[in-house]
């Protein structure tokens, strides 16, 4: 990066690009301080040569407000994605990737801080995007919808997010397999709701199935395994099963 900043400066394209994918990759190794820092340089750069509404420019834009959230500043992410996709909207429309993305990053940033009604309003409207423009097993159209369960066990409304993680799960499992990781996290919160509403032998049951594929999949010392081995054990000792 260096030498192509050298030869052919800061304000190149490829050289911003390349800076976008570092900063990338930085985020994924968890150096989150220094991926804002060169990704607040991308954008500055972006914006001074290629506009605040251009495409890249606003890409970025969403890098760094995801890198804002894996350091826990959601407020200041939810601030830079209600940014991006009033940009993205404006000039695209409300039906362009850029747009949806934008809106589904603000939901996650708004159920992060507990902001679950408007959450729920805007998974809902992404889910309604995704179908129309992907199709309902698209994997995107999944997690939004999967997105939108979450948020719903998080209001506890428990019915109606056990209604929409049952029909998931039948998708998840003819879209991705049994033994998915997207399908054990949706068993794990129909679990979860059946619990809630105080329906155990039924909880109990989709814990045991998860629990015998995650161990079998992941291992039994696994910390997804043993979250799910302690929602079960919860659920045991509410029916009374000390022993097991």
């Amino acid at each position: 990066l260096g030498i192509r900043t050298q030869m052919l400066g800061e304000d190149n394209q490829d050289t911003l690009k390349s800076m976008h994918s570092l900063a990338g990759i930085l985020e994924e190794e968890s150096h989150y301080p220094e991926a804002e820092k060169l990704s607040r340089q991308v954008v500055g750069l972006r914006k001074r040569s290629l506009g605040p509404e251009d495409r890249s420019t606003l890409q970025t834009m969403q890098q760094l407000a995801t890198i804002l959230a894996d350091e826990g500043r959601y407020n200041d992410a939810e601030e830079l994605n209600r940014n991006v996709l009033t940009i993205a909207r404006q000039k695209f429309g409300p039906k362009d990737s850029a747009a949806i993305d934008a809106a589904n990053n603000l939901a996650i940033d708004l159920a992060y801080q507990g902001k679950f009604p408007e959450a729920e309003a805007q998974f809902r409207e992404v889910l309604q995007m995704d179908q129309d423009s992907l199709g309902p097993d698209d994997p995107k159209t999944l997690g939004a919808e999967g997105n939108l369960g979450a948020i719903l066990l998080q209001e506890e409304n428990y019915g109606q997010a056990e209604k929409i993680l049952r029909e998931l799960l039948e998708r998840h499992r003819r879209v991705f397999g049994p033994d998915h990781p997207r399908t054990l996290l949706i068993m794990g919160n129909l679990g979860l709701a059946l619990d809630d509403q105080e329906r155990y032998g039924e909880s109990e049951r989709v814990f045991r199935e998860t629990l015998e594929i995650k161990r079998r999949k992941l291992g039994a010392e696994h910390r997804s395994t043993l979250v799910t081995a302690g929602n079960l054990a919860d659920v045991l000792r509410q029916e009374g099963k000390y022993s097991e």
